[in-house]
């Protein structure tokens, strides 16, 4: 599934940035922005918002900039369309069991990433490598 797979950004800080999104997409309450989009706030500067654009619906995690006192969304950041976000959710076990010879270990309980095999498993405290 994942052979030929060619990933062209930073995967270490793209994949933590997905992997936040769909826990918090999954277990937290969103917030109100200033154009009225629900989003999530997954830490730092980051945001998962989910919106339509010219009739279709996207997952959208970006970086925001502040400017005049106002957060608006920077170029760094990816939108997913419904079918990509399914994938992504399928594939979350496969992630976090990629991270650990990374030295990340994630509970594969807290993505909500559809139980059984795969994820890390074991340490239940265990952090993430995180960057702000």
């Amino acid at each position: 599934m994942w052979v030929g797979l060619e990933i062209r950004f930073d995967v270490r800080l793209a994949l933590a940035c997905l992997f936040v999104c769909l826990f918090v997409c999954l277990f937290a309450v969103g917030v109100k922005s200033e154009s009225g989009e629900l989003y999530f706030d997954i830490g730092g500067r980051k945001r998962c918002t989910v919106r339509t654009f010219k009739g279709k619906t996207y997952v959208d995690i970006r970086e925001f900039y502040e400017s005049e006192g106002v957060m608006k969304p920077g170029a760094k950041g990816v939108s997913l369309n419904v079918d990509e976000w399914a994938k992504l959710k399928a594939s979350i076990s496969h992630v976090n069991a990629s991270l650990i010879p990374h030295g990340v270990n994630i509970s594969t309980n807290a993505g909500g990433g559809g139980g059984g095999g795969g994820g890390g498993g074991g340490d239940e405290g265990a952090g993430t490598d995180s960057e702000a």
